[in-house]
């Protein structure tokens, strides 16, 4: 992606650890977590929609804002379901530098 841009969609497949596909049937909701690389805050969180509970696909759209600087981001995506939220955590996202026009 690129750094500053935004109204795009990001789309994710989620995985057990055995390979196979995590359902997302009975998600009650499911929230994108972004930080930059080696920064403890969370520079921001946003909802996420499900393409496929079966599939285990979801995605979120970039908003103004979300990567305004270039470089790695590390990501985690939160699935809740009554009672449990399970956590997939080390993804990492790339914001390359904007080229002047």
């Amino acid at each position: 992606m690129v750094q500053s841009d935004y109204g795009y969609v990001i789309n994710f497949s989620l995985v057990n650890i055995d390979g196979s596909v995590f359902s997302l049937v009975d998600a009650t909701g499911l929230t994108l977590r972004v930080q930059k690389t080696n920064q403890v805050q969370v520079n921001f969180s946003g909802a996420m929609v499900v393409v496929s509970d079966v599939g285990g696909t979801c995605s979120y759209q970039v908003a103004q804002g979300n990567f305004n600087l270039a470089g790695y981001y590390n990501a985690q995506i939160q699935v809740s379901f009554i009672g449990e939220v399970v956590t997939f955590p080390n993804i990492q996202i790339l914001a390359v530098a904007k080229v002047p026009a």
